[in-house]
């Protein structure tokens, strides 16, 4: 068994959400240097794309750079960045989970949990915890393992632990050792909300983790529409998502969820995808620029998802989810105070909600039996 003190980690480091390039790799971290630079204290930042990122493992420098990457070098230039095929051959000796919309008690549970296990973690609460609209407590933990896992070994890893210590709970979008997190920070508003909790115990074994892990994994996936080898959630869950997006958050927002589907295309298939960017943007305000420009390439939906995508598969998914999640709630939340009456979508958005993000559904139920606005 593995002495905590003898435990070592490495992380990659980026300036913020939308480098692509590490400002620092670190190898060989003992447990305590690894929880001084995820969160000696919490990073103040107005935005949240502007906080510190990291993934954790070292980044292959040996593959060349891809997309909009590697338009800044020149033709077949390596080095490390953030993608799938720059962590496809590395390892990770720590996993990383988070927890949303949480009732604190059932954090509470779970941390004492793993305490009673004596397994070593580092939670901290994440920048939208107490963010207006943001039901339950948000919070990330991370978990050293005794043994350094592949990316496939990783995702099988975190799902073992997900289900043993979070009842499933956790976001299935951290499963990808390529989703990157933000260190511990908040904005200005809410430092007094911003919690740090860490326990020294003992290191994980994942031989006591059931991982079920495919003998061979490929390294792309096939070519499919539909297609669901490659880990992604099914075409038929992405549409669902994609309902209850509507582009009424700026240009930004726009283009977000348009290259979120072009990181998908493979997936999708190209009708599909389209299909799914053409829909979503006739949600735009028929004022907008987008709207009424939409002849000129930058405001094409269907010229846009056809664009070199500039973030992973799976950060694409988590993006989607994520803001399918956050509308849906809206709409339940919009019911709840009674601000529409349109009782048909209310329900399908509660439905929605408690089929594909029961931790939310839970949270809106306590919402309401302790009859808070």
């Amino acid at each position: 068994m593995l002495d905590l003190k003898d435990w070592r980690g490495d992380v990659s480091f980026f300036r913020s959400e939308q480098k692509t390039i590490p400002e620092a790799m670190q190898s060989g971290l003992c447990w305590d240097e690894l929880c001084t630079v995820l969160a000696p204290r919490p990073l103040v930042r107005e935005r949240k794309a502007d906080l510190r990122y990291f993934l954790p493992c070292v980044l292959d420098d040996s593959k060349p750079y891809t997309g909009k990457t590697a338009q800044r070098f020149h033709p077949g230039a390596c080095g490390p960045m953030r993608s799938r095929e720059h962590v496809l051959q590395q390892r990770a000796t720590w996993l990383v989970l988070d927890l949303d919309d949480c009732a604190r008690s059932e954090v509470a549970g779970y941390l004492r949990g793993l305490r009673d296990e004596q397994i070593t973690f580092l939670a901290y609460t994440t920048y939208s915890n107490g963010a207006p609209g943001k039901l339950g407590y948000r919070m990330r933990v991370v978990v050293p393992v005794d043994e350094p896992l592949t990316m496939a070994r990783y995702k099988a890893a975190h799902r073992a632990l997900n289900a043993r210590a979070f009842a499933g709970g956790a976001d299935t979008t951290g499963e990808s050792l390529s989703q990157q997190q933000s260190v511990w920070g908040c904005p200005p508003d809410r430092t007094g909300g911003a919690r740090r909790g860490r326990n020294d115990a003992g290191v994980v074994r994942v031989a006591t983790l059931p991982l079920e892990v495919p003998k061979t994994a490929p390294i792309r996936p096939p070519v499919v529409a539909g297609a669901n080898r490659s880990g992604l959630p099914s075409a038929q869950r992405i549409e669902r998502a994609m309902a209850w997006l509507v582009s009424d958050d700026g240009y930004a927002g726009w283009a977000k969820v348009l290259m979120a589907l072009a990181a998908l295309r493979h997936h999708l298939g190209d009708e599909a995808t389209e299909s799914l960017a053409l829909r979503y943007h006739q949600t735009s305000p028929p004022e907008s620029t987008r709207a009424l420009k939409c002849d000129l390439p930058q405001y094409d939906p269907a010229a846009v998802v056809q664009k070199t995508p500039t973030m992973p598969a799976q950060a694409a998914v988590g993006c989607l989810l994520a803001r399918a999640k956050d509308r849906a709630r809206e709409v339940v939340l919009d019911g709840m105070r009674a601000r529409h009456s349109d009782i048909d979508r209310f329900n399908r958005a509660a439905v929605y909600l408690a089929e594909f993000h029961r931790n939310t559904y839970i949270a809106l139920q306590n919402h309401v039996a302790e009859g808070r606005p």
